[in-house]
């Protein structure tokens, strides 16, 4: 089987920063200073130690505030000072787990049985991507 966080792009993550978050039409694009890019086409969710703190869904809503939740901006804000601390699965859906220095987790979540839900793009065309169901592939370029 296949150590995905033993190898690039996944295996780069570990002690990178977050540089950009980017809501798209139909994805999300989270970008790390180390040239890579993890890309959420289904849900995903920040959690500081306590609690949810902000997800896709969130994004837009007001939810009687004076302005509506940007949570591209949320996230950048939250861990963009942290460094990634590892990197895991949780099975069996392959859902992507980043854990930052400073307690708070990303979970990119599988959301389809058939789409694929999430990618990550590395430097040299390395490409980890889960498949429906969570299934994991790679290439190298």
């Amino acid at each position: 089987m296949l150590q995905f966080d033993r190898m690039p792009p996944i295996s780069l993550l570990k002690g990178a920063n977050l540089r950009d978050v980017a809501a798209r039409d139909y994805d999300w694009e989270f970008v790390f200073d180390c040239g890579v890019s993890v890309v959420a086409e289904g849900h995903w969710r920040l959690l500081d130690p306590e609690a949810v703190v902000v997800t896709d869904e969130d994004h837009g809503q007001s939810f009687g505030l004076k302005e509506s939740v940007d949570a591209a901006s949320f996230v950048r804000n939250s861990v963009s000072d942290a460094t990634v601390t590892a990197v895991a699965f949780r099975s069996p859906a392959n859902d992507l787990l980043l854990s930052f220095s400073n307690g708070w987790t990303l979970e990119v979540l599988i959301g389809s049985g058939g789409y694929e839900n999430w990618h990550v793009r590395g430097p040299g065309g390395s490409h980890t991507f889960a498949a429906g169901g969570g299934g994991l592939n790679h290439s190298s370029g």
